[in-house]
């Protein structure tokens, strides 16, 4: 979903794997910010259930990858993003800027109860 190969980001498709019949297939959406989200890296992405309806969850991760690889990783992302599987559709998560949590990538998280996300904080290299 959202993957860095070699010096860019990927976006705009989903990959799904179907276990019954052994076969990949993918599902496209624009990666414009607007519609799904953009192109980044280093995210997180994980299935969720939000009133009882499956869904994926992308938060996080880096945009515009610096050349020094994670030695350079700076231009990390705040959004958060749900896709209805069902519906096949992206919908933009919207925080009260209070109680968003600040941009962060290369973490690590996981649902809890179906319908939390907890994830790490990335902790800063001693410079």
């Amino acid at each position: 979903m959202n993957a860095f190969y070699e010096k860019t980001e990927q976006g705009g498709s989903i990959d799904i794997f179907y276990s019954t019949s052994q076969a990949w297939s993918s599902k496209t959406f624009p990666a414009d910010d607007v519609s799904g989200p953009d192109a980044q890296s280093v995210s997180a992405l994980m299935s969720v259930t939000v009133d009882g309806r499956d869904m994926l969850i992308t938060l996080f991760g880096e945009r515009d990858p610096s050349s020094l690889g994670h030695a350079g990783v700076d231009k990390m992302r705040g959004d958060c993003w749900l896709y209805d599987i069902a519906a096949e559709r992206w919908q933009k998560v919207e925080f009260p800027s209070a109680k968003a949590p600040p941009p962060r990538g290369l973490l690590d998280a996981d649902p809890v109860d179906k319908c939390k996300v907890v994830g790490c904080r990335r902790i800063e290299r001693d410079q």
